[in-house]
């Protein structure tokens, strides 16, 4: 059986039947690189030496350039587009984990019955540098008719400075009612000399430490921190007047904590006792917010995760198909600029 070589041919013929010499990239790699297939095509088509001679230099060169340089061209910036959307696929996942495994804190105000029995933990740390340990105390007062004078218990008083001041710390409960605590001399017979107390706040604080709020800047749970009045005078009594918000965090377990946040307003007076004689004091007044801040801590489903991670793997890979067949029609282009045979 006689083997048809038409289908092979370099050239094919057109509706009018002439020859068309446009030759595809397969039959330019079939012609170059098949001998007697050559010698066959000049023989059928007739062609002269010398033409013959001269396409057969043109399609060994052409095709060597296309296999070579072509090929070579697509494959390397395959493999760069394909390094990059892989580096992009993997920080976007990474992104997307860490956000899905991290909780979202949301607030929401709500009035809350709560057990007026209840009392609030109160932490206080100061340090008056011109005042020594032994003439302070704390007072404790509130509408509930409470009244304590030189409150001892969890109170620690630390000599600073040599002796002169004192850092002042306590540990106590309120009552969810009105009412006010004040460091002062109240509790000591004998009366300093002079008066001073300029200080700095470390810690004025209710309720429970919620670390989480804290670590995200959500809330205002120790507004006192950082505050110096060390440049006041030294008769000078000291007022905070605070406004203290109920403040829940609901965590992901369900686990419950309560805090409280306040905000406050401050001035100073000069405070006259019995005699007219002056005894300044360091004074803090609270009342209660009957609206209660509630955080909870929320978390997207998994489908939610899983249709983003679907999202960026298959869009990534379809910018980057869409790249690289421009890339590639562009490359080819000049090529055929190049060579002259851009029509």
């Amino acid at each position: 059986m006689k083997m048809n070589h038409n289908s092979l041919l370099p050239f094919k013929k057109n509706e009018r039947g002439n020859k068309d010499f446009r030759l595809t990239n397969e039959r330019k790699f079939i012609y170059s690189f098949t001998p007697f297939l050559r010698e066959e095509v000049k023989s059928s088509a007739g062609w002269t030496a010398a033409r013959a001679a001269s396409d057969e230099k043109s399609l060994i060169a052409g095709s060597w350039y296309s296999l070579n340089n072509s090929g070579h061209s697509k494959w390397l910036a395959g493999a760069i587009i394909s390094i990059c959307c892989t580096i992009f696929i993997f920080l976007m996942l990474v992104t997307e984990f860490w956000f899905f495994i991290t909780p979202d804190v949301q607030s929401e105000l709500i009035v809350e019955n709560a057990n007026p029995t209840d009392r609030i933990p109160v932490r206080i740390n100061i340090s008056l540098p011109k005042m020594k340990c032994e003439y302070l105390g704390i007072d404790i007062q509130d509408d509930m008719g409470r009244h304590e004078v030189g409150f001892v218990e969890n109170t620690a008083k630390t000599p600073i400075h040599d002796g002169v001041g004192c850092l002042f710390e306590a540990h106590f409960h309120i009552n969810k009612v009105p009412g006010n605590f004040h460091v002062s001399t109240h509790s000591v017979d004998v009366q300093p000399d002079e008066y001073n107390f300029s200080h700095e706040i470390h810690e004025v604080s209710f309720g429970s430490k919620i670390k989480k709020i804290s670590s995200k800047n959500i809330g205002t749970f120790n507004s006192l921190s950082g505050r110096d009045s060390s440049e006041s005078g030294a008769l000078d009594s000291h007022e905070y007047v605070m406004k203290i918000v109920p403040t829940t965090y609901e965590s992901l377990g369900g686990a419950k904590l309560f805090a409280y946040q306040y905000t406050y307003a401050y001035r100073s007076y000069v405070s006259f006792g019995h005699g007219g004689r002056v005894v300044p004091a360091l004074w803090f007044r609270y009342d209660l917010n009957p609206i209660t801040v509630k955080y909870h801590e929320t978390r997207p489903p998994i489908y939610h995760f899983l249709t983003t991670v679907c999202a960026i793997v298959g869009g990534t890979f379809t910018v980057a198909g869409i790249i690289d067949s421009t890339l590639f029609t562009a490359t080819q282009l000049f090529k055929k600029f190049e060579l002259g045979k851009l029509s």
